[in-house]
């Protein structure tokens, strides 16, 4: 019975594992879409977003920035901060991040984080890269 199980396991891991790794080598490979959503009027969350915008930018062959009206984005990744009312105030940022491709958004996750760095909120958000 074991033997049949490690059989199932690994041929589904063998059948779905294009499902679950990223092509970070130049075979042809689409990167991910991300569309990014804040609150403009909020200077914290402009700082957050700007940060993490960035650092999806540093990894182009996995992921590509597309403006919010792109209707072909993938993943839709939603933030807002606190407003600090002074400079040294902690970060403390909510997030919500979905699949948009197809006629149904799913959602992916979403959390909240808090820190006195805007890189660190960023980097935070971004944790699956190094």
């Amino acid at each position: 019975m074991r033997r049949y199980i490690c059989a199932f396991v690994l041929v589904g891991v063998c059948a779905y594992s294009f499902l679950l790794r990223a092509e970070t080598d130049e075979s042809g490979s689409q990167p991910i879409e991300i569309s990014t959503v804040t609150n403009s009027t909020n200077r914290s969350s402009v700082e957050m977003m700007n940060a993490f915008r960035e650092k999806i930018a540093s990894h182009s062959s996995l992921f590509s920035l597309v403006r919010n009206l792109d209707n072909s984005s993938g993943v839709v990744f939603e933030a807002d901060c606190k407003k600090r009312e002074k400079s040294n105030d902690t970060y403390v940022c909510f997030y919500t991040s979905y699949y948009a491709g197809g006629v149904v958004k799913t959602p992916l996750g979403s959390s909240m984080y808090s820190a006195k760095s805007v890189d660190d909120v960023a980097a935070n958000r971004f944790n699956p890269l190094p």
